[in-house]
């Protein structure tokens, strides 16, 4: 679900409970979610870290997270590096791929050093070598620390996937949350983010494996959800339209008979319901002109094996893109009968 592509600076609008929420929290510099497991991880030895892995793994689409939990990370993050700077991460940064200045480290991965400590391969690392949920969980276990896996109203932060998001990496952290506030996150159960669900850590053949695997299931975590939400951004092209990854996340959806959501941010809803009364058609063709052969993906080798998936699809890459841009027209002409509900 990653790619290149510009990260906007520009903070995003939020609900204004959300936004409340997360002043509230970046401002309680005793304890952050990221401090607590910090703390927890440190408790904890090498060797119960050994045994802890050698136990069968949380399945795929039981990481999933809730929308408080995506807001407590955003507020550790604020805590760590400071409001302004946090606005403009994107899931490179997050993960730790690139630095602050948008520079490529780590050698794919390979070498977590590189990484600031509140970076997700830095954290899991130095315990699990699993994904920060699987790090959360067995830190709350090793440590007893039950209050990692719930927010301060003892809401649990993790469960079985309702909703599968698929975005780009470039997006700044913020205008996703506000991709999704806007479509309801709040309430729509647990949500599969990739850098948090997924192992992202390649140090070791261990940890390595561990991400092959957790990349090889995002079909049967597509399939536990009810609906993708696909992050869209800007609304007359979205990047996630050039991600062949998202592409094909998209399209396995349909596939499985899911629902395929398409989520901005409100300033980017603002423009696409103001365009739908006055370039309907022009809209449409962007849609129209959805085409996976001419997407691309950060690792050469993910591109290759999609278009290896796409090609072994029945039709190929022209049924992939038929069956694909059907959908997004759906999708259109849900919307605009909302918009026009709307105007009434």
């Amino acid at each position: 679900t990653g790619g290149p592509g510009a990260a906007h600076a520009v903070c995003p609008r939020l609900t204004p409970v959300s936004a409340v929420r997360i002043m509230q929290l970046a401002s309680n510099k005793r304890a952050t979610l990221l401090d607590r497991l910090r703390s927890a991880i440190d408790k904890i030895s090498a060797e119960r870290w050994a045994e802890a892995i050698a136990e069968p793994r949380l399945p795929c689409q039981h990481r999933a997270m809730s929308w408080d939990f995506l807001i407590d990370w955003r507020a550790s993050l604020e805590a760590a590096v400071g409001r302004e700077v946090a606005q403009t991460l994107n899931s490179y940064q997050i993960v730790g791929d690139k630095n602050l200045s948008g520079e490529w480290q780590g050698d794919g991965g390979r070498d977590w050093t590189a990484c600031l400590p509140w970076c997700v391969r830095h954290i899991a690392a130095r315990s699990s070598s699993l994904s920060l949920v699987e790090t959360i969980v067995l830190a709350a276990e090793l440590s007893g620390d039950s209050g990692l896996l719930a927010d301060s109203s003892g809401r649990p932060y993790f469960g079985t996937t309702t909703i599968f998001v698929s975005y780009s990496w470039a997006a700044s952290f913020s205008n996703l949350l506000a991709a999704l506030d806007a479509a309801g996150a709040a309430s729509a159960g647990f949500m599969w983010v990739d850098i948090f669900a997924v192992g992202q850590c390649r140090h070791t053949a261990h940890a390595s494996e561990c991400n092959v695997d957790d990349v090889g299931a995002f079909e049967s975590v597509i399939g536990t959800a009810e609906a993708t939400y696909l992050w869209s951004r800007p609304w007359h092209d979205p990047v996630t339209f050039h991600r062949v990854w998202c592409l094909f996340e998209a399209l396995k959806t349909v596939d499985l008979g899911k629902q395929l959501q398409l989520i901005m941010s409100p300033d980017e809803a603002d423009g696409l319901r103001n365009a739908l009364t006055t370039r309907f058609d022009d809209i449409l063709q962007v849609i129209s002109s959805v085409d996976a052969a001419k997407a691309d993906a950060t690792c050469p080798s993910d591109k290759e094996l999609i278009f290896s998936m796409i090609e072994d699809r029945a039709g190929g890459m022209l049924a992939f893109n038929a069956d694909l841009i059907s959908a997004l027209r759906r999708w259109l002409l849900e919307e605009s009968q909302a918009s026009l509900e709307r105007l009434r």
